[in-house]
């Protein structure tokens, strides 16, 4: 058990699944080999090779055969605190995000002071093409959650995602908040917003 344990902790630097000149090489039937033994990898090795995945355009193999053993382990792992975090937050919360999990990071970026909020904006945003998500589901997320407790912060910062990302159809999300879009400041938010994105159409 001992010195085949210790082989699995190279797996990671045997393949180079994040080292340029090498990861480029590395094909499904490379990463079917490994399905048997996801187990026995270590948790480092794991996120590198999710990372690998959604780079390389391999993010259904990941979820078939990677997804299950985060999950494994986060259940695994409950009576421990560290673990589960790391396990339920950092890799199934961030590779494998429920809409669940997305509105949370929504409130919990509302919550916070506005320079730590551009931050976990950011972040939020930027998940959704690191993971290969359908193109759509930031908006539909976001359209929820301004829906579900309409107010003027919500307004603000989904507006700004729709500014930054969006397309004159998802002019409509702010629209659909009338409560909001049609105050004196919520209707010049949406102008703003209206102007950057038709005009970013047309270039």
């Amino acid at each position: 058990m001992g010195a085949d344990a210790r082989v699995f902790e190279h797996v990671s630097m045997f393949f180079g699944f994040m080292v340029s000149g090498l990861s480029n090489r590395i094909s499904i039937g490379q990463l079917e080999s490994l399905a048997p033994y996801v187990h026995r990898l270590e948790a480092y090795c794991i996120e590198k090779i999710l990372s690998f995945c959604e780079r390389h355009g391999y993010r259904d193999w990941a979820t078939k055969v990677l997804q299950p053993e985060c999950s494994r382990r986060a259940k695994a792992a409950e009576t421990r605190e560290y673990n589960k975090f790391d396990w339920d937050f950092h890799l199934l919360g961030w590779h494998f995000p429920t809409d669940a999990d997305l509105l949370d990071r929504l409130d919990t970026a509302a919550k916070v002071e506005p320079r730590q909020r551009v931050a976990e904006l950011w972040r939020w945003s930027e998940g959704f093409a690191h993971r290969g998500d359908p193109p759509d589901r930031p908006f539909r997320l976001a359209e929820h959650w301004l829906q579900r407790v309409p107010s003027l912060e919500r307004f603000k910062i989904v507006a700004g995602l729709v500014e930054e990302r969006g397309t004159r159809q998802h002019l409509s999300i702010l629209q659909s908040c009338a409560t909001i879009c049609g105050t004196p400041e919520g209707s010049l938010i949406f102008a703003d917003v209206s102007y950057a994105v038709r005009r970013r159409s047309l270039a």
